[in-house]
């Protein structure tokens, strides 16, 4: 049993979400396949950064959007100790850019950092500003920390650019229910989110749409020729794509933020599995 006053410190560590920042890194290692002693540092610099800016979202979101949100992972009103919360990302901070350092893909975390910070605070605050929030998700949690290790390759294949292209839409798609599922309270709250902006139809025709497109590149470019190991994300896309056909005609906001929370608690769990199965890839493959 964790006492209650650790309670919601080890909650604002959100650590079954860093679960998927070792997915791009170890993708990356299989395609440039230079020797692996960047792999963990980056591996553990990302999870600590992570941390660090999941703890900021928080700090932040606490006073508006997540006061109206069901989502459980949020602390919302607990109590906590702002001065040792402010020492926790103090501490992940320096030990993220410490493992970051021995990765020797420094400038790129550096990167990462900014724009996850950013992404929360005022008066920046780019959740909260229609395409940036999108564009910062994809940037900061996929395509950085995928590009990154191709820097100390010798050689990029071809194939890498419609396959990023590819990738980023489809991820962006399969992720954006996530921010569907909070709908309602960023509403309440006010923000100028991209979903806010769009309104419910027009965000999952969106996400129909960049999932189809997605899917195109990734066929129409032939990439599973080149990397046969990705044909299971695409046939994950064809759910995610089945899913955004079936929430366009609805019309009950109750009933499609039910069957988002659904599709979030269904997707979360199978994109978990990725990680073993990427891992079987690079070290027996």
């Amino acid at each position: 049993m964790i006492p209650k006053s650790i309670s919601p410190y080890i909650k604002l560590l959100r650590l079954p979400d860093h679960y998927a920042h070792i997915g791009p890194p170890l993708a990356a290692a299989i395609i440039i396949k230079t020797p692996l002693g960047w792999l963990l540092p980056w591996i553990l610099g990302a999870i600590c950064i992570a941390i660090v800016i999941a703890i900021i979202n928080e700090l932040v979101d606490r006073h508006d959007t997540d006061r109206y949100s069901d989502n459980p992972i949020h602390i919302k009103n607990a109590k906590i100790s702002i001065p040792q919360t402010l020492a926790m990302c103090v501490i992940f901070t320096i030990l993220g850019f410490y493992f970051f350092y021995l990765s020797r893909l420094l400038p790129f975390a550096l990167i990462i950092f900014i724009i996850g910070i950013i992404y929360s605070i005022p008066p920046f605050r780019l959740k909260g500003r229609p395409g940036l929030d999108i564009l910062c998700q994809i940037g900061a949690g996929f395509i950085l920390p995928f590009v990154a290790p191709f820097s100390l390759a010798n050689h990029i294949p071809s194939f890498i650019y419609p396959f990023i292209l590819s990738l980023s839409l489809i991820i962006t798609a399969g992720l954006f229910p996530y921010q569907l599922a909070d709908f309602a309270a960023d509403q309440k709250a006010g923000l100028s989110c991209t979903h806010i902006v769009l309104g419910m139809k027009k965000s999952l025709i969106m996400g129909f749409l960049l999932t189809l497109i997605g899917i195109f590149i990734y066929i129409y470019f032939d990439i599973f020729t080149s990397a046969p190991w990705s044909v299971p994300i695409i046939f994950i896309s064809f759910y995610i794509l089945y899913k955004y056909y079936s929430w366009i005609p609805v019309r009950s906001q109750d009933a499609i933020h039910i069957s988002l929370r659904n599709y979030v608690k269904t997707i979360r769990p199978v994109s978990f599995l990725f990680i073993p199965y990427l891992l079987i890839i690079l070290f027996w493959f």
